[in-house]
C-alpha cells in the first residue's frame, strides 16, 4: 500500500512539473536528437539609456562695437540631443573691464534630435583700459529638460 501512494505520489509531482514548464510544447516529446534545437521560450532585453546632450561649437564671442559705448557679439551651437531641452545662459564678468554686462540666447527650446542655439554677448559702458584682446568675461550655458 505504501508503494502505491510513493507511485502515485511520484507520477502526481511529474505530471505537476511538466505542468508548470510554462512554453515547452509537451506534445513534441520526447525530441528526436537529429532535429534541429527547439525553442522552448523568449525574454525581453531591457536598458536603462539616460539623457545624452551633446554641445558643440562656441569656443568663444568676441565683442565688437555696434554703436557708440555698446559691445556686442554672438556664437552658433549645434546641440544633440535624445529629449526635448532648453537651453538658458548666464554671464559672469572677470573684472578686466568693468560695465554693464548682458546674454541672451535665440532658440534655446531644442527638440530631439538636436538643432542650433545662438549665445549673445552684450557689454554697454565699459570703462575701457589698455588695448589688447582680453578675456572679459565668461558665458556658462545650462540644460534642463522640458
Amino acid at each position: 500500500m505504501e508503494r502505491q501512494r510513493l507511485t502515485a505520489l511520484a507520477v502526481t509531482l511529474l505530471l505537476l512539473s511538466s505542468i508548470r514548464a510554462g512554453e515547452i510544447k509537451t506534445h513534441q516529446w520526447p525530441i528526436q536528437l537529429d532535429r534541429p534545437q527547439i525553442e522552448v521560450t523568449e525574454m525581453p532585453v531591457l536598458m536603462d539609456v539616460g539623457y545624452q546632450v551633446s554641445v558643440k561649437g562656441g569656443s568663444q564671442i568676441s565683442l565688437r562695437e555696434t554703436s557708440p559705448g555698446t559691445y556686442t557679439g554672438c556664437t552658433s551651437l549645434a546641440v544633440q540631443c535624445n529629449a526635448d531641452v532648453r537651453l538658458s545662459a548666464t554671464i559672469t564678468p572677470t573684472g578686466a573691464v568693468k560695465g554693464d554686462y548682458s546674454c541672451s540666447m535665440l532658440n534655446w527650446d531644442i527638440s530631439a534630435p538636436g538643432g542650433v542655439a545662438v549665445v549673445c554677448a552684450k557689454l554697454e559702458n565699459p570703462e575701457l583700459s589698455s588695448p589688447g584682446r582680453v578675456r572679459v568675461a565668461i558665458i556658462k550655458v545650462s540644460v534642463r529638460l522640458r
